[in-house]
């Protein structure tokens, strides 16, 4: 078999082009001459003279200005007027619309949960999109006659109705 056709049967094994199949081989004859090598120069690295306790004073002398330097302050700790600006964190305006929070309802307002259309439902403490169509769901078929039958919808307990107590009203 010529070198041509083996190409040719590894390229349809594996599905990939000459120069594909030329990339694989580089990476791979690397490989196989870099371990070899690695063995040869072990013992020719240059490691460099260091004298630790210089470099263990160099060390401690960065870190003990790193801890002591803040923003509006100069190396040595003092305040520097030029600096001090960096101390205010501004916030900036963001691209992003805010969070659609709902608006809880102010203390002293009653919803009548009769009549409260869903936004208004939704107003009050545990109640989103989902309860607030349950507790309209149910008011259609029974009206409230007081507000603790608010408890007869399906996952509105005792402790959530404690939390709406205040703003509920027939």
């Amino acid at each position: 078999m010529k070198a041509d056709e083996i190409l040719a049967k590894i390229q349809t094994i594996f599905g990939v082009s000459k120069l594909e199949l030329f990339a694989v081989a580089l990476l791979l004859l690397g490989v196989v001459l870099a371990i070899p090598a690695q063995e040869v120069f072990r013992d020719k690295r240059i490691e460099p003279e260091v004298d630790n306790s210089v470099m263990a004073a160099m060390v401690n002398e960065w870190a003990e200005k790193n801890r002591t330097t803040y923003v509006g302050s100069n190396v040595e700790g003092e305040a520097n007027p030029q600096l001090a600006a960096g101390d205010t964190v501004i916030e900036k305006e963001s691209k992003f619309p805010k969070s659609k929070k709902k608006e809880a309802v102010p203390a002293g307002t009653k919803i009548n949960i009769n009549t409260a259309s869903k936004a208004e439902l939704m107003r009050l403490p545990g109640v989103g999109d989902a309860m607030a169509n349950k507790i309209i769901e149910y008011r259609s078929k029974t009206p409230f006659k007081e507000i603790s039958d608010i408890t007869k919808v399906k996952g509105i307990g005792e402790k959530k109705f404690e939390k709406m107590k205040p703003s509920l009203t027939i």
